[in-house]
């Protein structure tokens, strides 16, 4: 158990405020990060989309390939 943190009457608005301020922050920065995994699986999406495409093409230019070397 953590031993008790005695603070000066006269910083404890100080201090609470800045706690307050440091909490901000942090629910600041969860946002951020819940956004840039938003963005991510969107873009993950996208990029697994664009492979799909190029493996088709990649298929049809490959069949057309066999079929001018038959």
């Amino acid at each position: 158990m953590d031993p008790p943190v005695y603070v000066e009457i006269s910083k404890y608005k100080e201090l609470t405020a800045i706690l307050k301020r440091i909490q901000a922050k942090l629910a600041t920065a969860d946002e951020t990060i819940a956004e840039i995994q938003k963005v991510k699986a969107e873009e993950d999406a996208k990029i697994s989309e664009w492979r799909e495409s190029l493996e088709m093409i990649r298929t049809k230019v490959q069949g057309v390939t066999d079929t001018l070397h038959q």
